[in-house]
């Protein structure tokens, strides 16, 4: 082997190596991109795993609450059923206990609806964030 064909051969191998590093970074950088690409896939996947869960939590929280609070209504009419068995000042006493009770549970359907008809608009919670 003379000097020249070494030369020759080092150049060889020299190109060689060069188009595999292309070949290399071509490669990285397409699987990179994939990589990211995927990595915002993943992530809005989890945002919308999110957001279902937050969906879900609120209609369990409605779920336990009841959908009308009439408790005082129907304790009122027994009560008047049994007014003769209270002198006027105690009676009066719970009848308004009654009204402020009754007026609170009104309070509290019409909170009950209108947190009902928001999330009925939007599951997601998007419009309060």
């Amino acid at each position: 082997m003379n000097f020249s064909s070494f030369i020759n051969s080092r150049n060889n191998i020299s190109s060689q190596l060069e188009e595999l590093r292309r070949k290399i970074d071509n490669t990285k950088k397409q699987y990179s991109d994939k990589v990211s690409q995927r990595k915002k896939e993943i992530t809005k996947l989890i945002n919308k795993i999110d957001s279902s869960f937050l969906s879900i939590s609120i209609e369990k929280s409605l779920m336990l609450l009841p959908n009308n609070a009439l408790g005082s209504k129907e304790f009122a009419s027994r009560l008047n059923q049994k007014s003769s068995l209270y002198d006027n000042v105690q009676f009066n006493k719970i009848i308004r206990f009654l009204t402020f009770i009754e007026n609170s549970e009104e309070q509290y359907n019409s909170f009950y609806h209108s947190i009902q008809k928001k999330y009925l608009k939007d599951p997601d919670c998007k419009s309060s964030a």
